[in-house]
């Protein structure tokens, strides 16, 4: 009997797990292009994160913003992905971190945009060390100036 049911209890463990695979698998995925987001500026969001971790993250993480920013430098990353760093106006460096969907070759450093982007919150730095990271932004879009 109890052989029987552990070998119930599997199936109905890979049961559950198939069916939440193919929930997640095709579960649609947000159009930010269009989307609207929270509109802030760069060296807002970017104090935010740095005043309160927590509150932050739950303002911004995982939703749609749309950063106004100078930029402070154009590049790719190791997958040849465009980067686009905001100057977050913190003296002891960061930025905000935007990675593009498409890139753009008309990007140029000093210049002012709008980046919509999914938040992924502060990391690689150490904040109460003082040591600045930056707030990622992915799946990135230029905004619309509104």
């Amino acid at each position: 009997k109890s052989k029987l049911s552990i070998i119930a209890g599997f199936v109905i463990l890979v049961s559950i797990s198939a069916i939440l695979y193919f929930l997640f698998y095709n579960k649609s995925h947000i159009d930010i292009k269009d989307a609207e987001g929270e509109k802030i500026a760069a060296a807002a969001l970017y104090q935010a994160f740095l005043r309160d971790t927590a509150t932050a993250n739950k303002l911004y993480t995982n939703k749609i913003v749309e950063v106004t920013g100078v930029i402070e430098k154009v590049s790719h990353n190791q997958q040849k992905e465009q980067i686009v760093l905001l100057n977050s106006g913190n003296k002891e460096g960061g930025n905000i971190n935007c990675t593009m969907e498409v890139p753009d070759s008309t990007l140029t450093e000093k210049s002012t945009i709008c980046i919509k982007g999914i938040c992924n919150g502060y990391m690689g730095g150490e904040i109460d060390m003082g040591i600045p990271g930056d707030v990622i932004l992915i799946r990135c879009y230029i905004g619309n100036k509104k």
